[in-house]
């Protein structure tokens, strides 16, 4: 099976041409909302463990959410939402609609596929303290994602500490509006398993050391179901 990594989410750079409407945005781009901190440094790593390709965005979210579908009310953010259809349309046109492309052709032409879309998110939001440490989204209606997901997570609990939690759809549902849910309605079971990684930022954010361990843990896991089953 063909092996994809994609990071939606890499960077929080804002093109100069869009640059005057963030003008009070550093706070927001520096943070989880700007982008998702570690995720670019752990797709990185898991494309050149073995050897898969990767797409990754380092455009802010805030530009325009590329995990969002078109008529998503969030595909624009606070920032960007009041802009004129004309100029949306250029982001979409620039970014977006290039981005998706590029991922949804590398699939088509290399079925089946495995796509890892590799995320972080924060350790608090809105007041709820999220209560895992790592969380792997999928459908649990394909069998076959089910499947991976469920050995992935064994495989994490076998190499983790007892303070490392693994969690399934969670912080989020796998099937709620995002790129892989999108993609499952272009491909079966049977060619398409897409699994969300989902990072907290608590652990990106701890010391050098403990990050660095963090990412072997991940990598030795899908080592584990790739390279040995």
């Amino acid at each position: 099976m063909y092996l994809l990594i994609t990071c939606e989410h890499g960077g929080n750079h804002i093109p100069s041409r869009w640059k005057s409407h963030f003008a009070d945005a550093e706070q927001a781009l520096n943070s989880h909302r700007g982008y998702d901190p570690g995720a670019l440094e752990l797709a990185k790593d898991i494309a050149k463990q073995f050897k898969a390709p990767l797409i990754a965005s380092t455009t802010s979210r805030l530009l325009v959410e590329l995990n969002r579908s078109l008529y998503h009310p969030k595909l624009f953010s606070a920032w960007t939402r009041m802009l004129s259809p004309q100029e949306k349309e250029t982001i979409l046109r620039e970014f977006y609609l290039p981005y998706r492309t590029q991922v949804e052709k590398v699939i088509s032409t290399n079925l089946p596929v495995l796509h890892l879309s590799i995320h972080s998110f924060t350790p608090e939001l809105e007041g709820e303290i999220r209560q895992t440490e790592i969380g792997l989204l999928y459908d649990p209606g394909r069998r076959r994602e089910k499947q991976f997901a469920t050995a992935w997570k064994q495989a994490l609990r076998k190499r983790v500490s007892s303070s490392i939690r693994v969690r399934a759809n969670y912080p989020y549902l796998g099937k709620a509006d995002g790129f892989t849910t999108f993609l499952r309605t272009k491909w079966k079971d049977f060619a398409y398993i897409g699994i969300e990684l989902e990072i907290n930022q608590k652990i990106v954010h701890s010391s050098g050391q403990e990050w660095q361990e963090f990412k072997q843990i991940i990598l030795q896991s899908l080592h584990d179901l790739i390279v040995l089953n």
